[in-house]
């Protein structure tokens, strides 16, 4: 490797997320938990340290990045399931 480089291996989980301004957010906000290699820049996703990922923002980023791919249906669904929670 070169100096400044990371090797991503087991240990590292990738999350989608909407759109490249949504990475440089996560990158800039959360840096000890989310980077990037080169093949994911501009991309919309992330990689996440898994051992410094806290349960409550997996859970989040799990369910931002279902949201972009599941049918509308099913994220209505969702939401109501969860506005009868509250």
């Amino acid at each position: 490797l070169t100096p400044g480089a990371v090797k991503v291996t087991y240990g590292t989980g990738a999350f989608l997320v909407a759109n490249a301004d949504d990475q440089e957010m996560l990158l800039a906000t959360q840096p000890a938990v989310y980077f990037i290699t080169d093949h994911y820049r501009g991309y919309g996703a992330v990689l996440a340290r898994l051992d410094t990922l806290r349960p409550d923002e997996c859970r989040l980023r799990l369910e931002h990045a279902w949201r972009l791919k599941a049918p509308k249906k099913l994220v209505k669904l969702l939401d109501e399931r969860n506005a009868k929670k509250k």
